[in-house]
């Protein structure tokens, strides 16, 4: 550690936590639960070069504890999801491989029961490429 001149009582304290598993803590279920009860989660994510972001993420919306969980993708990454995600509602918001039109995924992310929206799966780190599916 070097010495920059800043006075021992003017130095910052760490701000780190490390997350371990008694601070986690996921409900069970009630015997009376139904899906939306238990969590409905929408997945919004990219293309068909990155099938595996959408599928990571719809599965690990399941083994949180979501009760129903709903892809959004174009028909471009669709159609290599359709055979693997078969608990998963997949709903294609439009043709080829970029989310052209907003509208049908406002649509779907307006349903009241919605309690949490995962945007940006495979959706690209450069300006060309965040205008896939989930841009």
């Amino acid at each position: 550690m070097w010495d920059i001149g800043i006075p021992e009582g003017l130095e910052p304290e760490p701000d780190l936590w490390v997350v371990t598993e008694d601070d986690v803590n996921i409900p069970g279920r009630r015997v009376d639960d139904h899906k939306y009860r238990a969590g409905y989660v929408a997945v919004l994510a990219g293309s068909a070069a990155y099938p595996g972001a959408a599928w990571l993420a719809s599965q690990a919306a399941y083994r949180t504890g979501a009760g129903y969980v709903r892809l959004l993708m174009n028909s471009g990454g669709a159609t290599a999801m359709r055979t693997r995600l078969v608990e998963t509602v997949l709903s294609d918001i439009g043709p080829g491989d970029y989310l052209a039109d907003a509208g049908p995924v406002l649509d779907l992310v307006a349903d009241d029961r919605l309690g949490a929206l995962v945007a940006g799966p495979a959706s690209g780190a450069t300006p060309t490429r965040s205008r896939r599916c989930a841009g």
